[in-house]
């Protein structure tokens, strides 16, 4: 199994501050418990894969590989990732960037957290999430994040080969109330996560 890449993070303030919206891209160690909140993410995980918030690359659709090649975004499982081109064939623009390849990568497991930093619950949509990990139709439709709190979608997976860049932009639009508002959310690296003994 290769060595799966250091994982990124950033944040992004929407809504004048009334959200607070936090990304991870990165390798998981922990498996579901019963309960907590490690339970609650592999439960959602499960479900994730079965509605299209889980592989990024459905129908045998390789890994994403850093570094050059032509750029391209294969076509998702149902309800899962949106392609540029028809069913069953790579899409995109020709240039550098990360491409599909028939190959097996690391998978990935990315995390989109919400935090409502106002007095009253709020209903949240996510209406886009693009970046060269894949663009993801996120799960669930709406989620709801109470006063003071924070709430995650369903995490979702794409399968990489080599390291992910030290500025990864993610676009990440997101509606309450009728108003939609997108922003590039940069990640940047983040600290590692060591493996349990067992997987050492």
């Amino acid at each position: 199994m290769p060595k799966p890449p250091a994982p990124v993070a950033g944040e992004a303030t929407y809504f004048s501050g009334q959200l607070v919206a936090s990304i991870h891209v990165g390798a998981e160690f922990r498996r579901p418990e019963g309960g907590g909140e490690s339970g609650g993410r592999g439960e959602r995980e499960g479900r994730g894969g079965r509605r299209g918030g889980g592989m990024s690359f459905g129908g045998g659709a390789g890994p994403m590989q850093f570094g050059g090649g032509e750029g391209g975004r294969g076509r998702g499982g149902p309800g899962g990732e949106r392609g540029d081109g028809p069913p069953g064939e790579l899409g995109g623009n020709s240039g550098g960037g990360p491409r599909m390849m028939p190959a097996s990568g690391v998978p990935l497991m990315i995390h989109v957290k919400l935090r409502n930093t106002s007095a009253a619950p709020v209903e949240v949509a996510c209406r886009d999430f693009a970046s060269s990990l894949g663009n993801f139709v996120v799960q669930p439709a709406t989620l709801i994040v109470p006063a003071g709190e924070t709430a995650e979608f369903s995490p979702m997976t794409s399968f990489v080969q080599g390291d992910l860049p030290d500025e990864l932009p993610v676009t990440l639009a997101l509606r309450i109330a009728g108003k939609t508002e997108k922003q590039v959310v940069l990640l940047h690296p983040a600290p590692s996560e060591a493996p349990p003994p067992s997987e050492r």
